[in-house]
């Protein structure tokens, strides 16, 4: 069975693309595919859960959810998993930029006897993936100042080359496909999907539209609700963080976080990097017109 798993990152619509999933069950049955475009628990957990508080996590202990997956999958020619939380733990909540971007996927590809697996990673522009995160571990109530975050998560860390390679070396450069978020800037959503599955399957499939979009104004008010249910001895620094952010996120232009000497600075370190991760990975795409280059 090919096995083709979405793996993330975080904040790169991994949601939108989900969403299309869903709408075109019907179409990916057609073409004998089985999806799974969200994620899949056992008694709640998820089964490829990365968080550090499970770092005792066995594959073991969730044979019953891999057989009721393989169960899913029963009969299809491919089956096809997406969640963001396979490639790792969020970075603003984890302190960690990916370790190991591959381990989840390559467990679940063994328990469910997969004899081809593809790899598919979007990656973001480091300057504005580093103030997404920022901005949405305020959402999750797991927000620290900025100035912290910068110490325990250092910006030169969010390299998406050492990923692709990280994932290229474990499946195989030819298993893995890299696609850029802003390619959604002038794409609408399945027909991105549509072309990336395409060059991942080995023939055309053409999706409907999921006739919705990512709604960040949701997660505002649910980031708005969560700040305003903080304990009362929350520091009053952090609390100015928190209406600082929603004020932003309310905003239908909002100020960017990262200062515009601080964003180039950032493309700038790693624009050699995003060089040969756009020559050896996105060769169909131009890393200065995306902006990464800085």
């Amino acid at each position: 069975m090919k096995l083709v798993m979405h793996i993330g990152a975080h904040k790169t619509a991994s949601t939108t693309y989900q969403q299309v999933m869903t709408k075109n069950e019907d179409v990916f049955r057609q073409h004998n595919i089985a999806v799974v475009p969200k994620r899949f628990t056992v008694n709640g957990k998820e089964i490829y859960k990365t968080d550090p508080r499970f770092s005792s996590y066995k594959p073991s202990k969730y044979r019953p959810a891999y057989k009721e997956l393989a169960e899913h999958f029963s009969g299809a020619d491919c089956a096809i998993i997406s969640d963001e939380g396979l490639v790792g733990p969020f970075p603003a909540t984890s302190r960690k930029f990916y370790p190991e971007p591959g381990e989840k996927s390559a467990q679940i590809a063994e328990a469910l006897g997969a004899d081809d697996v593809s790899i598919i990673l979007t990656v973001r522009r480091q300057d504005t993936f580093y103030e997404s995160c920022f901005k949405h571990a305020y959402q999750i109530a797991a927000g620290v100042p900025l100035e912290q975050l910068l110490v325990e998560l250092p910006v030169e860390d969010i390299s998406w080359l050492r990923l692709a390679q990280e994932l290229a070396r474990q499946f195989g450069e030819d298993k893995v496909f890299v696609r850029p978020y802003e390619v959604l800037r002038t794409e609408r959503p399945e027909v991105e999907l549509s072309n990336l599955l395409g060059k991942v399957l080995g023939h055309d499939i053409e999706l409907v539209d999921s006739g919705k979009r990512v709604s960040n104004r949701s997660i505002d008010r649910r980031g708005r609700e969560v700040s305003a249910a903080l304990p009362h001895d929350i520091p009053h620094k952090i609390r100015l963080e928190i209406v600082a952010v929603m004020r932003r996120n309310s905003s239908t232009d909002p100020d960017p976080i990262l200062p515009p000497l601080f964003r180039d600075a950032i493309l700038r370190h790693h624009a050699e990097d995003n060089k040969e991760l756009f020559y050896r990975f996105l060769s169909d795409c131009d890393a200065a017109e995306m902006g990464y280059l800085g």
